[in-house]
């Protein structure tokens, strides 16, 4: 019986030294799958607070002439540098566009200079990001302004 059972034994040590030499071997692969996306250019302006204008009492223009007391101010972000382009200052008073020049001027901290008006000045942003824009404006009526509240609204517009 030892000799079957080592018979049995050393069969059953062929058989498998035989299935590893027979079977295909395997190699570690390793494989890099590529993703890619694009991200648009886009621009977003957060929530504009609103300037305050004060009444110019001295001078050449004393009772004709509105100039920012406090500046309005819009957050803009982009994914790309921009430019951004100011209209003139339009008023829901309907004072006559004829008696009046109107001067904007907008910045972001130490980058300002966008103007509107003739001619007008483009604000470049160079980064992607936000930036805290301030917008400042003045009016001169040819007449001395009547007492009331005075509406203007100045339109920021992004350029590529």
């Amino acid at each position: 019986m030892k000799i079957r059972h080592a018979r049995l034994l050393l069969s059953s040590a062929f058989i498998l030294a035989g299935s590893a030499l027979m079977a295909p071997q395997t190699l570690a692969q390793t494989v890099d799958v590529p993703f890619s996306g694009t991200v648009p250019g886009a621009c977003s302006f957060g929530v504009p607070v609103a300037g305050t204008l004060q009444l110019d009492n001295a001078g050449n223009n004393a009772g004709k002439r509105l100039f920012t007391q406090n500046p309005g101010q819009v957050a803009i972000t982009c994914s790309q540098p921009v430019n951004i382009s100011v209209s003139p200052p339009t008023s829901s008073n309907a004072i006559s566009p004829a008696s009046q020049s109107s001067n904007v001027v907008v910045g972001s901290g130490a980058n300002s200079g966008a103007t509107a008006g003739t001619p007008s000045t483009p604000l470049a942003l160079t980064n992607a990001g936000t930036d805290n824009l301030e917008v400042r404006m003045t009016h001169v009526d040819n007449n001395i302004l009547a007492a009331g509240t005075y509406d203007f609204q100045v339109t920021l517009t992004v350029v590529p």
